[in-house]
């Protein structure tokens, strides 16, 4: 059987050999039906999808959150006095808006703010008040997650879009909670568990802080591996200093690595 193909591109994006790349393929606009541009570059103030091309537009939004990146954006629901701090009643509060009862609403901020505020401090030493900080939310981007959002908090349109072309056959209307399972399984990292790590699933070393350069299913992702010397070696892919790869490590850190 002949690798499957993008549409115009002539590339593999799965081969028979891998199970994995064929029961999850990625995200590929028809040229004929084509809205988003460019879908694998980050967005720095727009949450980018085929539905809103150029995020959300309604009441001014884009327009009244450039400032912020997508992530920030994110939590506007929960800042509700816009002063860039989320304490624990916000969250509480936010998650009761959504519907929540009062006990997981509650449960919500022990599991949120005992682990997400500290990565967004200054200093070292711990908040007491466990105050998660929006200006520094980016360092609280964790392994085993989609992808949607950078390790500077960009929205990543290509890995939101996959959620549903890989979990959920490409319907947006809905996603189920069996298909909710099945995502976070794809999508977990080395370590959960490690023991599980096989030749046949070598695509399952791929951890936390790396560059992004291969996805879930070790596919090759070629805009995430330019990012690297764009981003850290002022893009001549000549060569890296010794330097701008401590810089590249640090800067692709996840939560609990500050």
């Amino acid at each position: 059987m002949a690798p499957t193909r993008t549409e115009e591109d002539g590339f593999a994006i799965s081969i028979p050999e891998v199970p994995v790349t064929e029961q999850r393929r990625p995200f590929i606009e028809k040229e004929s039906d084509r809205k988003l541009k460019d879908p694998g570059t980050a967005r720095a103030n727009e949450a980018a999808t085929t539905e809103r091309p150029h995020g959300t537009t309604k009441d001014g939004w884009a327009r009244n959150y450039k400032h912020q990146t997508v992530l920030q954006q994110h939590l506007s629901f929960f800042d509700r006095d816009a002063d860039g701090v989320i304490w624990p009643q916000d969250t509480f509060i936010g998650f009761y808006r959504l519907g929540y009862n009062a006990f997981l609403s509650l449960l919500a901020v022990f599991i949120i703010h005992p682990g997400f505020s500290w990565p967004t401090l200054t200093g070292w030493i711990p908040d007491p008040f466990f105050r998660i900080y929006v200006e520094r939310i980016h360092k609280d981007k964790h392994g085993s997650d989609s992808g949607s959002y950078d390790a500077e908090g960009r929205f990543m349109p290509q890995k939101f879009e996959d959620i549903f072309t890989k979990y959920a056959g490409g319907d947006k209307k809905g996603i189920t909670l069996r298909e909710v399972f099945t995502y976070m399984k794809g999508q977990r990292l080395m370590i959960h568990p490690f023991f599980r790590i096989y030749v046949e699933r070598i695509h399952k070393d791929k951890h936390g802080s790396d560059s992004g350069s291969y996805d879930a299913e070790g596919r090759f992702m070629p805009q995430k591996f330019e990012d690297i010397f764009t981003k850290y070696a002022g893009g001549d892919k000549k060569g890296i200093t010794l330097r701008e790869v401590f810089t590249y490590m640090k800067g692709q850190r996840l939560m609990i690595k500050k």
